[in-house]
């Protein structure tokens, strides 16, 4: 009896049966191809090519991606910051929650021989979280102030009520605090610019019970707290393509949609950063952005149609968020969100399920 000898050709194929596959591989792990033959990974190699910066938070987002003319971005979301990997250096490109804030007079000296400052900022938005979130003041007009200089530059946010916080100068950073105060309690810097990046999330799930569960102003003082806990999700970053920019979203509900634009980053890489879509559409395509959904969990891009889409929302005319609503905007538009018959908008409340916990594309059509 003669033997017959069977070679599959290289290759996995995924997208037909068993059956219909034939003499070819349909499932494979961890194996590579290598002159038409199988063989198995021969483990992992470290990436060492941003090994003299500093990564700071716990990642979980890596997202691959080129502009129109093939230069290659790699953007990692963290539970503190948001970098970009370009040309093999990491930059820290954490989006702009706010546009500049104009305050005047906002800093105040602690008490005599020190060199505390607090800012006074009504309604700042800064989340007292651990580590403390960021903010960037960008220019002061009058110092020093009582003995004590504050230079422009980035700081960490010690939130003491939603009015104020006091400032520590970031490691390695532009900003600095010199000097002590001589008679304490005085307050100047006079016309100051500031702009707050996003807020810090949570590195690890976790059930919280009691007092102190949550963020700061989450609920009314004296408020009991139900007996179930709040459940405090990880930072999740999703990011997806717009063209050669990026759009992303921390999830969860807690923040609106981000925009990244590459071009503007390649043009001045070290101080580019991403901001919020509301604020990129007012100050670049000079249109109304009001009805961009502000809470938004997942997002991504349909394909082949382009609709902006995110999975878990507040729905149109509503800033309550709604974990089981799927909403886009117009087709090949940023800012066009509410519902008309002269564009494509619209959402999609669920039928059943209690959260939105993922979404993905597959071809022609986004998976729940």
């Amino acid at each position: 009896m003669p033997y017959v000898k069977l070679t599959p050709p290289a290759g996995v194929v995924t997208e037909i049966t068993d059956y219909q596959a034939g003499m070819r591989y349909t499932d494979a792990d961890k194996v590579r191809f290598r002159f038409d033959q199988p063989e198995k990974i021969g483990g992992w190699q470290k990436r060492d090519a941003f090994s003299s910066a500093t990564f700071s938070g716990v990642n979980r987002n890596i997202f691959p991606h080129r502009d129109l003319v093939g230069t290659k971005f790699i953007s990692y979301g963290t539970s503190t910051h948001v970098y970009t990997e370009y040309s093999n250096v990491l930059r820290d490109v954490t989006p702009f929650r706010t546009d500049t804030q104009a305050l005047t007079n906002p800093f105040t000296t602690g008490s005599a021989g020190t060199s505390t400052i607090l800012v006074t900022d009504t309604a700042h938005g800064v989340a007292d979280t651990d580590p403390e979130s960021r903010v960037i003041i960008e220019s002061i007009a009058t110092m020093p102030l009582d003995g004590v200089t504050v230079t422009a530059g980035e700081y960490y946010a010690d939130v003491q009520s939603d009015d104020t916080y006091y400032i520590t100068a970031v490691a390695g950073g532009t900003g600095s605090i010199t000097g002590t105060a001589s008679a304490g309690a005085q307050t100047g810097g006079g016309a100051t610019n500031v702009r707050y990046l996003v807020n810090n999330g949570p590195a690890d799930g976790l059930t919280g019970y009691g007092f102190g569960t949550g963020l700061w102003g989450s609920a009314s003082w004296g408020t009991a707290r139900s007996t179930s806990g709040v459940v405090l999700s990880p930072r999740v970053w999703t990011m997806d393509s717009w063209g050669e920019d990026v759009i992303a979203s921390v999830g969860g509900g807690e923040d609106t949609i981000y925009y990244f634009d590459t071009s503007l980053f390649k043009a001045t890489p070290a101080s580019t950063r991403g901001t919020t879509l509301a604020y990129y559409v007012t100050n670049t395509l000079s249109a109304s952005a009001a009805d961009i959904p502000t809470k938004v969990g997942a997002v991504l891009v349909s394909t082949p149609d382009r609709h902006l889409t995110v999975f878990g929302c507040n729905p149109e005319t509503s800033s309550t968020y709604d974990r089981t609503i799927v909403r886009w905007g117009s087709q090949e538009s940023l800012y066009e969100w509410a519902t008309a018959i002269t564009n494509t908008a619209g959402s999609q409340k669920l039928g059943t399920g209690t959260n939105i916990e993922s979404a993905a594309k597959g071809r022609g059509q986004m998976i729940l």
